[in-house]
């Protein structure tokens, strides 16, 4: 890989990458993704590496939490640019991206609307419902409505309790949908899960825990 040095302040815009299989360092040939398997430098990362490939998890809706936080911590730890405070820039570049696009793999794949939206990307649907997704708009403006009206703060709890509930809910039929490969209707729930999340958001807000 060829490195070019630009003069401007961003850490990240001083550099511009032209990757090819062969490490940036010792320029053999490598096919690790985070470090040279010859001279073990850090490798420049691949900033469009599908999130559950970089931590090195299974594609799928269905994800342990605990696993997934336990790859992130152990990615992390080899990465981390704490290790790279004595490395030559370009590793203190390499360090601090690879940590970066690690912590947006992981909030996309941690959250159920990201992950969900990132799985359906690829898959043919037909197109979408506009009965549905009106149905869903009216429902969604009646709860907001109902929210608003709720003035006591104990009444405004028990309505977020009942809401976590069926945000839960549509979260367990998504995951059902994605394992029948019923991608149409992984989408409308998916639509249901934003309402939902959104509402749940509103009340958080109304009583100052967002």
């Amino acid at each position: 890989m060829k490195l070019f040095l630009e003069s401007t302040s961003s850490r990240y815009s001083r550099i511009l990458f032209f990757r090819n299989k062969n490490c940036w360092k010792c320029n053999l040939d490598t096919d690790d993704l985070t470090f040279c398997k010859n001279c073990n430098i850090i490798q420049k990362p691949e900033e469009n590496l599908c999130p559950f490939r970089r931590l090195e998890i299974k594609k799928s809706f269905n994800i342990p939490e605990n696993e997934l936080k336990t790859n992130l911590r152990q990615l992390q730890s080899k990465v981390h640019p704490d290790k790279f405070g004595s490395k030559s820039e370009e590793e203190k570049i390499f360090s601090d991206k690879h940590s970066a696009l690690l912590n947006d793999a992981f909030k996309t794949i941690q959250d159920p609307i990201l992950r969900a939206e990132y799985l359906l990307a690829d898959s043919a649907t037909k197109e979408d419902d506009m009965t549905t997704n009106n149905e869903l708009l009216m429902e969604m403006m009646r709860l907001n409505e109902e929210i608003s009206e709720i003035e006591d703060d104990k009444m405004l709890h028990n309505k977020k309790d009942l809401i976590e509930k069926e945000r839960n809910s549509i979260i367990d039929e998504l995951e059902k949908a994605f394992e029948k490969n019923n991608v149409n209707e992984a989408k409308i729930l998916v639509l249901r899960l934003k309402f939902i999340t959104s509402a749940r958001n509103h009340i958080l807000k109304r009583l100052n825990l967002d």
